[in-house]
């Protein structure tokens, strides 16, 4: 019997080469599973296939949309600026679809820094496409720059702060809020840091919680994960809408 609510967690596409070639894989970093296997849940690597979407919403209790490239601007009706990077449209496609599926069915969701682009996207948002000294890859464990964290919302109930400082890593940043998204955290030179859904259980944020040691924050977030399991109904129960 299942003991642990399984989380399906969005992973990166890369070229691994070996000594006769090179090959396509699909992959996570550790500090995803490790911490929500830590938090209590069981991490399962979902793939970017359509044909695996109502599966994959069958299996799982919850999400971790996590970072990687540039959404392309295509998905929100933008150009491509000069400073965007390559995108992976079959991981875009895929998990734009995921996003809109898991929130008609209620399923929690955790949105990390391109996740929280994507969310955004999703939901009729655009984004920046460029945020000048708002990456720091050279820096991913500590917290760089401040956010202020809005009161009265999900976010500051989870953290239980008003600020905190955190380690964006992505040059883009969320623009105008996608449907029924609220703002729920700023930088301190105005730029939105995170966001949560008013009717759905779904976080978002614009840094890498997972990456920073010196803080509580990745463990907070992903308590708030795994408890909002246990306020929805099961996959079992889900089986209907799915397959609708």
């Amino acid at each position: 019997m299942k003991t642990r609510p399984v989380v399906g967690i969005t992973g990166f596409h890369a070229h691994w080469t070996y000594p006769h070639g090179a090959d396509l894989f699909t992959g996570v970093e550790r500090v995803y599973t490790d911490g929500i296997a830590n938090a209590g849940g069981m991490p399962v690597l979902l793939m970017s296939n359509p044909s695996t979407l109502d599966d994959a919403l069958g299996m799982v209790d919850a999400l971790v949309l996590t970072g990687g490239a540039d959404v392309d601007p295509i998905h929100y009706g933008h150009g491509r600026a000069l400073h965007t990077g390559d995108s992976d449209p079959e991981r875009d496609h895929f998990e734009i679809s995921l996003v809109r599926r898991a929130l008609d069915l209620g399923i929690p969701t955790l949105a990390i820094c391109r996740g929280h682009q994507l969310v955004n996207v999703a939901l009729g948002g655009h984004l920046h496409q460029h945020v000048e000294g708002h990456e720091g890859n050279e820096r991913p464990a500590a917290g760089f720059h401040s956010i202020e964290i809005c009161a009265g919302t999900i976010l500051r109930q989870v953290l239980a702060r008003d600020h905190a400082e955190v380690n964006s890593l992505h040059h883009q940043a969320v623009a105008e809020p996608g449907e029924s998204l609220v703002v729920t955290a700023r930088s301190t030179d105005g730029y939105i840091e995170a966001t949560e859904h008013a009717e759905r259980p779904l976080l978002s944020v614009q840094w890498h919680p997972e990456r920073q040691k010196d803080s509580p924050v990745w463990e907070e977030l992903l308590g708030w994960l795994i408890s909002e399991t246990t306020r929805v109904a099961g996959p079992g129960a889900r089986e209907s809408v799915i397959g609708s």
